[in-house]
């Protein structure tokens, strides 16, 4: 599945099997983020109850030399960790710190991802290994990541492509992260970058392919790109990766947002547009956009191609008519879409 949306003006560019459900995978660890974000403090130290995610299967990702019993650090850091790296043991601390339990965060996501306008996202735990049941779209997927990178923290978060987490009580040496967003990472994978991606997430796993989801602003716009479930290809060896797929999408997908589509303002907030008659008056009166107005359109069209439809209140207008008195609607047409409406 795959979507594109513009968050400027609220427009879906693009929409592949949008509905469909499919596993988030690690996706959940942007939730579990989310959530940490706004429920914990970001610089208050976590200690690691190692009884927690010994539970975790044995190929799952662990921080670098992995959490040990009684270490600690702080919630900004676990973040890095669990985002950065797809640390699992970091989910599971970060949960039970910030929800009491797992299970207690758990429902905390799940009601997060309903006030945020999902109805087909349901998450079973709090970092998407072995969660059979747990659900999603490339449509909810949208309404999560728009909602949450309107939080500067997460937003940050998913920007950073380096981070040093300082030793511990636990560990001598610093840990050094790299991001997997080779959309904007350079060391690891500079292939894949492009310009004008501003945050980024592209975890892989067995059982549900390959995932990415980014922002990426150009010419006043700014996109939402989701790929959910992509087929990624190996070498002979069984390792060596030959085709990603998440990356080839994405690129296909912003090749597409950013040389097919542009900016246009249609209408500047106070613009006279229109005379209507008045009836019983002297003169005609003349209407004015209450606002200004914007729209992504493809790049070939062009402002005759619109179509200006008026609609005037209560069927006409009659004397006396004040200044700011709403006397009519429009509507801005291209091809057969209503693209933008505003009173006048």
């Amino acid at each position: 599945a795959s979507f594109i949306y513009e968050l400027n003006t609220n427009t879906v560019i693009h929409s592949y099997n949008a509905d469909l459900k499919l596993s988030p995978g690690v996706l959940a660890k942007l939730v579990t983020a989310i959530v940490s974000i706004e429920n914990g403090d970001l610089d208050k130290e976590l200690t690691v109850n190692s009884l927690s995610y010994k539970t975790l299967p044995g190929s799952a990702v662990r921080i670098n030399a992995g959490l040990k019993e009684g270490e600690k650090m702080t919630l900004r850091d676990m973040l890095h960790c669990m985002i950065m790296t797809w640390a699992n043991d970091a989910s599971v601390t970060i949960a039970e710190s910030v929800g009491g339990s797992q299970e207690n965060f758990v429902a905390m996501m799940n009601q997060w991802v309903q006030d945020a306008g999902c109805v087909n996202t349901k998450f079973t735990n709090v970092h998407g290994v072995s969660a059979a049941e747990a659900k999603t779209t490339a449509r909810d997927m949208v309404r999560i990541y728009q909602k949450a990178c309107r939080n500067p923290v997460f937003k940050e978060l998913l920007a950073t492509t380096a981070h040093e987490v300082k030793s511990t009580n636990k560990t001598e040496e610093p840990r050094k992260l790299q991001a997997k967003n080779y959309l904007m990472e350079e060391y690891i994978l500079s292939r894949y970058n492009y310009d004008g991606v501003t945050t980024g997430f592209a975890p892989f796993g067995e059982n549900y392919g390959a995932h990415l989801l980014c922002t990426a602003e150009t010419g006043g716009m700014n996109f939402v790109i989701v790929v959910l479930g992509a087929e990624r290809e190996f070498g002979s060896n069984g390792w060596s990766v030959t085709y990603y797929g998440n990356y080839e999408e994405a690129w296909e997908l912003l090749d597409f947002a950013f040389d097919g589509y542009k900016m246009c303002r249609l209408l500047h907030e106070g613009q006279s547009l229109y005379q209507f008659t008045v009836a019983n008056g002297e003169n005609q009166v003349v209407a004015q956009s209450s606002t200004a107005m914007d729209a992504v359109l493809p790049a070939t069209a062009k402002m005759n191609n619109l179509l200006y439809k008026y609609t005037v209140k209560n069927g006409g207008i009659t004397a006396p008519v004040s200044r700011g008195q709403n006397i009519a609607t429009l509507q801005i047409w291209y091809q057969n879409s209503c693209i933008a409406e505003t009173e006048l």
